[in-house]
């Protein structure tokens, strides 16, 4: 994949990135810390519906 470069015509592809393997090591990062974020949001929601069993639970004992 081409990346855009700004020249004296205007926009133009170019078939190879200047940034390079260093810019693809920062997506795959990104990638990494994306699912790790996704991974947490579970668990989270997970805990989150735990406790509320737990509670209503509670709350039929009482009664």
């Amino acid at each position: 994949m081409g990346s855009e470069v700004l020249r004296a015509g205007g926009l133009q592809r170019t078939g190879v990135d200047p940034r390079g393997q260093q810019h693809e090591e920062e997506e795959e990062e990104e990638e990494e810390e994306e699912e790790k974020d996704e991974e947490k949001k579970k668990k989270k929601k997970k805990m989150k519906k735990k406790k509320k069993r737990k509670k209503k639970k509670k709350r039929r004992r009482r009664r």
